[in-house]
């Protein structure tokens, strides 16, 4: 994958959103601090591209790094407020309130990202965390059997595998009762 994405940079270097998949890559990829830097080159070159703040903001999570990720993901909310990707940034910053033990206020972003019509398991996985770390046992559960039936492969280690390395996500989705394995 980085072979195209390469290519594509050394081909469009002034054009940010060739940056991305890059970005993307590294990140769920698990290399982290490269997928920050693929990030921070596209921002180089412009500083409004949203996107690459999302990247940014999906790697800082992983990190722990969840003020930052929150920072970042204010602004991709700032510079593209009607962006068909709004729902998927609700999520990540979901994600960053889990990591600062905000989990209401992650609740809220979940449910924002529902309620624009962004339906994926990940969602509810997360959705399901956050209630069970706020103590809400019964919406937890409910949120657990709707992502198992969007995604019957679902088990903590599967989503370790297959999702940012989110500690408070792991942690809430066993409290909300999903099998380790």
């Amino acid at each position: 994958m980085l072979g195209p994405a390469n290519r594509a940079i050394s081909l469009a270097p002034d054009a940010p959103h060739v940056y991305l998949p890059k970005a993307f890559y590294l990140a769920l990829s698990r290399r982290y601090s490269e997928a920050l830097g693929a990030a921070d080159a596209g921002l180089a070159v412009n500083p409004n591209y949203a996107g690459l703040y999302q990247a940014r903001a999906v790697a800082e999570n992983s990190l722990g790094r969840y003020e930052q990720a929150k920072a970042d993901l204010e602004r991709t909310i700032r510079l593209s407020p009607r962006d068909p990707a709004m729902g998927v940034w609700h999520v990540d910053l979901g994600d960053a309130e889990m990591g600062l033990g905000h989990f209401d206020v992650a609740i809220g972003e979940y449910r924002e990202a529902l309620d624009m019509g962004w339906q994926a398991y990940y969602v509810h996985t997360n959705l399901a965390a956050a209630y069970a770390q706020a103590g809400k046992m019964g919406e937890a559960k409910a949120e657990v059997t709707e992502a198992r039936r969007l995604n019957p492969a679902i088990t903590i280690k599967w989503v370790k595998e297959h999702s940012p390395n989110l500690p408070a996500v792991f942690d809430g989705l066993r409290k909300a009762g999903l099998a380790e394995e």
